[in-house]
């Protein structure tokens, strides 16, 4: 596991540093691209003076407006740390630290002045994941990074935003060397546990776990069946299982799995009356109708895909040193923006407080995107 883990790094890194450096800010897809104004022209017969000659006529066509762009980078916001979880809600925006940090921290950024207002000390370091909602902020620490598995814990931090300060540390069980995705919503906080195969259920009223819902009945030693992705919509939770390609749907009033849908594995997001599955470093994002429990649609375009968040009417998804944007109305992917440059990866992926937010784990900083129109 210690080496197979390490080699993943060296492989990220390698990829990181063969970006090339030159690529475009905007790169517009499947639209007529920019032409120069153009001379169409054609031979009439006239009579001039009493003679029929062949005459040259001419008119401009002008050229078609250039594609307009959708999105653009607003601010960079530069770290203290590697950041790597993020959520935004509430008038702030969270950044957790990446493994690769001695101790583990959670910065809080003001949006209204793109900067990092307050950091809080966590009590483990390790892969994170932020989520934000009944009024509070919940960090996912998979603790150890790609050490040996006895070292894992699986912390989630409880913070209270009013005061900046820890509330509560929970530790639901063991986790791996990876990051432990959690969402809050229909009356629970709801954590991956990777090593157990299950779904923790927290209880926000105790901070206790109420439930632990296996998501496979045979857990495999190559990892399959166990939880990469997960999100909220409104009567179900949504369990993305690594390498096995099912989504498992539960039913939140009585922890049970109620249907199981063939999709790819990949982390999860909901919006525009849709669950997104973004592959794990593919070139594929499915959307899944939660009303019919299938995939609807696979939309191609993107490419080294990560992780996928919903809104302003878009649907975002992390490349490798870039965002995917994909137009739901038409369910194609529409443009490629380039976020961060030079020795970068990014890796979590957020909406709210008006904009996008991304971390890149190597250059340290939070990139803010907003709607170029």
């Amino acid at each position: 596991m210690k080496r197979t883990s390490q080699l993943t790094v060296v492989a990220l890194l390698a990829l990181v540093v063969a970006a090339p450096a030159a690529t475009p800010n905007v790169t517009v897809l499947d639209r007529t691209p920019h032409e120069a104004d153009k001379k169409r022209c054609k031979y009439l017969i006239k009579t001039i003076k009493g003679k029929k000659k062949r005459v040259r006529v001419c008119r401009t066509v002008p050229a078609p407006k250039p594609p307009q762009r959708l999105a653009k980078v607003a601010a960079t916001i530069p770290m203290s740390f590697a950041p790597a979880g993020i959520a935004a809600a509430d008038g702030a925006v969270w950044a957790a630290s990446w493994f690769t940090e001695a101790s583990g921290k959670l910065a809080r950024i003001d949006p209204a002045r793109n900067a990092v207002v307050a950091t809080i000390p966590l009590p483990a370091a390790g892969f994170t994941w932020v989520a934000a909602g009944g009024g509070s902020v919940w960090v996912s620490i998979a603790e150890g990074g790609p050490e040996p598995e006895s070292s894992h814990r699986h912390t989630i931090v409880r913070i209270d935003p009013q005061t900046n300060s820890i509330a509560a540390v929970i530790r639901p069980g063991i986790a791996p060397e990876r990051p432990a995705p959690l969402t809050v919503g229909e009356g629970g906080v709801w954590a991956a546990n990777f090593e157990e195969s299950t779904v923790a259920r927290i209880d926000p009223l105790t901070n206790a776990v109420v439930a632990k819902i296996p998501t496979t009945a045979t857990p495999q030693r190559d990892d399959r069946g166990r939880p990469s992705g997960i999100a909220v919509t409104p009567g179900a939770v949504w369990v993305v299982n690594h390498r096995e390609g099912t989504l498992l749907r539960i039913d939140p009033a009585t922890n049970q799995i109620v249907a199981t849908i063939r999709t790819q594995d990949g982390r999860l997001a909901a919006g525009e009356g849709s669950l997104w599955v973004a592959s794990a470093g593919g070139d594929a994002v499915q959307r899944i109708d939660p009303s019919a429990n299938r995939v609807v649609e696979t939309i191609t375009g993107c490419r080294e895909t990560h992780d996928v968040t919903v809104g302003g009417g878009l649907v975002w998804v992390t490349q490798r040193d870039a965002l995917c944007v994909i137009d739901p109305r038409t369910n194609r992917a529409v443009e490629t923006l380039t976020v961060t440059r030079g020795r970068s990866q990014t890796f979590g992926v957020a909406f709210g407080e008006g904009a996008v937010w991304v971390t890149d784990v190597l250059a340290r900083r939070v990139v803010r995107v907003e709607r170029a129109s």
